[in-house]
């Protein structure tokens, strides 16, 4: 799996500390905060390959967060709770993938992000062919 760039907002220091370990153990660039404004800015001006937020007392930020990823490239989106799904009505609109329920074993998540980056591989790989195509066509 190619390394991602993952952003993980969660205002537990304890579970984003712990899962922005494990994912760059994974050999991923992850930056981790717990500060929605913060958050916020970067959505606005970097790339992230993956979104994975904790839902549980801003909503309205998450959507927004994810908004402003999907608007500008193809972001997984990983929204994880303890919290009952009617809580988290919009998060599909809002551009997120996945809602985990926790306790989310990291295997679930590791699986997720190789299966967008091999999905990613995969639209990379047909672009290529079809620019190769028009290349040669023209």
């Amino acid at each position: 799996m190619e390394p991602m760039t993952i952003l993980v907002v969660d205002p537990q220091p304890t579970g984003r500390t712990a899962l922005a370990k494990l994912l760059r153990a994974d050999g991923h660039l992850v930056i981790a905060t717990g500060n929605w404004t913060t958050a916020q800015q970067l959505a606005s001006n970097e790339r992230f390959d993956v979104l994975i937020t904790e839902l549980s007392h801003l909503q309205r930020h998450d959507r927004m967060v994810m908004r402003r990823l999907s608007d500008r490239c193809e972001t997984l989106g990983i929204l994880l709770t303890a919290h009952d799904e009617q809580l988290a009505r919009g998060w599909k609109q809002a551009g997120f993938s996945h809602y985990l329920y926790k306790p989310v074993g990291y295997d679930r998540i590791r699986s997720l992000i190789a299966r967008h980056s091999a999905d990613r591989s995969v639209a990379f790989e047909e672009a290529t062919l079809i620019e190769q195509r028009e290349l040669c066509h023209s």
